[in-house]
């Protein structure tokens, strides 16, 4: 780390967090930055440049996120001009891409080409050029997504976005089916509706005393899901209702919903249900 020296402190940046690392005058890292330290210029410096990081890993997480939920095609060039950047590679790395003829774990990045291993365990390279384009498929759209499971585990490789380990929920051929799940959820309550907006900002989602919802974006067009909620006041019983699908400003029809925007709807509602208070109640 490189230290930049204050009146009675040193300060750096953490080189995986990015966080403020702080340490007295004998030399002593310390766990935590005290009140005295944080007055310091030299303080003030570091802490601008830790929250332009934070906010940047934050940028290229949202951005690969999209592409991810979008079924976004990324120019190869692209992808070979950010990697250098710790940020974007700890988003990309490891993510299954295709570029149509090859399919593979995101290994390496040159100027000349992205590296894939593929489910034999082959090397396969995407050229970096002008029209070369790649896309990172959702789970739900890979149809080897148990064996690419499986050889992700045994490679040992990790991602930081969630792609392969994404819970994912096939959406039902019949409407009929599909307005089942949708009503699935209705009758979940959670006894403080504060427990139940904290649990659904705290994992990404909007959250009102009216509903938990999510949005992306496909094909230019904004698309989302929510779930129905009656609340008054944080203190008071939150009571859910059934899972409404969105196309811009307008309730979806059945055959606009996507088989992503389908999984990662039935995803959020999963995850809310499963927090619900009256679950014992359910089950008598």
């Amino acid at each position: 780390m490189t230290w930049i020296e204050g009146n009675n402190y040193d300060f750096a940046l953490d080189a995986d967090t990015a966080g403020v690392v702080v340490r007295n005058k004998k030399g002593t890292v310390l766990k935590t930055v005290p009140a005295k330290a944080k007055v310091e210029s030299a303080y003030e410096t570091i802490d601008t440049k830790a929250n332009f990081l934070e906010q940047h890993a934050r940028t290229c997480r949202d951005t690969v996120r999209a592409w991810l939920l979008g079924d976004v095609t990324v120019p190869t060039r692209v992808i070979a001009a950010v990697w250098d950047d710790k940020a974007w590679q700890k988003q990309l790395g490891n993510l299954v891409i295709t570029d149509g003829a090859a399919t593979g774990l995101l290994r390496h990045v040159s100027p000349e080409a992205l590296t894939v291993i593929d489910l034999d365990g082959e090397e396969a390279t995407m050229i970096v050029d002008e029209t070369t384009v790649v896309s990172i498929p959702h789970p739900v759209l890979l149809p080897d997504l148990e064996d690419w499971r499986e050889f992700a585990i045994d490679l040992g490789v990790q991602q930081e976005m969630d792609q392969l380990m994404r819970d994912v929920y096939q959406k039902p051929a019949d409407r009929a089916d599909g307005q089942v799940v949708q009503s699935s959820f209705k009758g979940s309550e959670y006894s403080r509706a504060g427990a139940l907006i904290g649990r659904a900002r705290g994992a990404g989602y909007s959250a009102t005393f009216n509903s938990i919802g999510m949005t992306m974006e496909e094909n230019g067009t904004t698309v989302g899901a929510y779930l129905e909620v009656e609340a008054w006041a944080f203190d008071d019983t939150a009571h859910i209702y059934n899972l409404h699908f969105t196309s811009g400003d307008r309730e979806a029809h059945w055959d606009e919903i996507s088989h992503t925007l389908w999984s990662e709807a039935v995803r959020m509602a999963n995850y809310v249900y499963a927090g619900r208070t009256n679950a014992e109640a359910e089950s008598q």
